[in-house]
């Protein structure tokens, strides 16, 4: 009879840590959902980040290339006058 009780313990002891993984497993897919979610949040929020700033450089670059553009049209006129 020990030897049916000691094999039925060692059942036990597998399913145990069977277990024990599984919840292992389980507990790390939650993490790895956790960090993507979070990650692709980040992302969202660095490409919004970055879609502004360069909004901000072509409005820049816009008015920098105007304000060339009339400094180029008063050295035409002035070179005219001459």
């Amino acid at each position: 009879m020990s030897m049916s009780m000691s094999k039925q313990k060692a059942e036990g002891d597998r399913f145990l840590q069977m277990g024990v993984e599984q919840m292992s497993m389980k507990e790390a897919m939650k993490q790895m959902k956790e960090q993507t979610a979070q990650m692709a949040l980040q992302a969202h929020k660095d490409a919004e980040a970055a879609a502004a700033e360069r909004e901000a450089a072509e409005s820049e670059l816009t008015q920098t290339k105007e304000a060339l553009e009339v400094v180029q049209n008063k050295v035409k006129s002035v070179e005219v006058q001459h």
